[in-house]
């Protein structure tokens, strides 16, 4: 994934990078948003702890729910730390002390098919203080857990692997259903975002769903490819969540 967008490796999909450069320019970049985004996070439950009579700050220990949504951008530099990695173990070029290229293919599917669709639905659901608001992502949540499970078996009984092809690294992870398994994800990673209660964080749900459209009218067979480019706007995303709260 290029820019930490959680796209899974669904059959006939390949997620991409293009170079190893390219993913290690990701992640520092995604890094610096990231440490950005939990300064900001942080300010804000300070702020709304002393301020504004919210009660999210440290002192109730509320301040604390903020720290996974705005930590997203920080699992996406690892992710795409870990894909710079595997492009050059694949590529032969790696040096001695680095891990394997199986070991890297499994940790990037780690992230992109079992980790995402879980933690995309909990850091949204950890912002909202609404018991209402709550109970509504359980159905996105419960979505996340039932396709990452789904994955995670894959992933332990079915041979794993990746290699390039041309300019892209190809994941193949072998299993049924495959419309149902995309349909489910995205329900998990898309749909979470879509129910908040905050507008920034509505927005970001609206950007994985126009980039998913994008991706897909552009050429499907390359949906997952297509789809990490979208990744540092959404990142910039998650930062305004926090940085339109300071204000």
């Amino acid at each position: 994934m290029a820019a930490g967008l959680p796209a899974p490796a669904f059959k006939g999909a390949r997620a991409i990078c293009f170079s190893a450069t390219a993913s290690f320019t990701a992640s520092a970049v995604l890094a610096v948003v990231g440490t950005v985004s939990l300064r900001q996070a942080h300010r804000f439950g300070l702020a709304d702890g002393q301020g504004n009579g919210v009660g999210n700050g440290p002192g109730n220990g509320l301040g604390a729910r903020n720290y996974p949504y705005a930590a997203i951008p920080l699992l996406f530099a690892a992710q795409q730390f870990i894909e710079g990695w595997l492009w050059l173990g694949l590529a032969g070029t790696g040096p001695e002390y680095m891990p394997s290229v199986p070991a890297l293919t499994v940790l990037y599917l780690m992230f992109a098919n079992i980790l995402w669709p879980v933690y995309v639905p909990v850091a949204v659901l950890a912002l909202e203080t609404s018991a209402a608001h709550r109970r509504r992502l359980i159905v996105p949540l419960l979505a996340g857990i039932a396709v990452s499970l789904f994955f995670l078996n894959a992933l332990i009984t079915q041979q794993v692997w990746a290699e390039i092809a041309g300019h892209h690294i190809d994941y193949h992870l072998p299993h049924k259903y495959d419309v149902v398994a995309v349909l489910v994800y995205a329900g998990a990673a898309c749909l979470a975002p879509l129910m908040s209660s905050h507008p920034m964080v509505r927005l970001f749900g609206g950007l994985l769903v126009a980039s998913m459209i994008a991706a897909a009218a552009i050429y499907l067979t390359w949906f997952a490819s297509v789809w990490c480019f979208f990744a540092a706007l959404l990142s910039v995303a998650v930062l305004l969540q926090f940085r339109r709260r300071n204000t």
